[in-house]
């Protein structure tokens, strides 16, 4: 079974969602007005409105969201 581990940043807006796998070669960093049409995890991260960029490396996906939400309401639902 794959393994996400959710992790708090510095920056409280970011937080780290690390995988036990690696997600992509190289890394992506993208906002609302990117070109996500080739990339499926993007898609599906954006779909919640208050997810403002992510940054998606080797083996996380680090997300940047809207003051208007906390993090201990949204986490475990990314």
């Amino acid at each position: 079974m794959k393994e996400v581990i959710i992790e708090p940043t510095e920056n409280k807006i970011v937080m780290k969602f690390v995988t036990d796998y690696t997600l992509i070669p190289g890394s992506l960093e993208l906002d609302r007005d990117s070109d996500i049409s080739e990339i499926p995890l993007a898609q599906e991260l954006f779909n919640y409105p208050f997810v403002d960029r992510i940054f998606i490396t080797a083996n996380f996906v680090a997300v940047a969201k809207q003051d208007s939400v906390e993090w201990e309401h949204v986490a475990e639902s990314l």
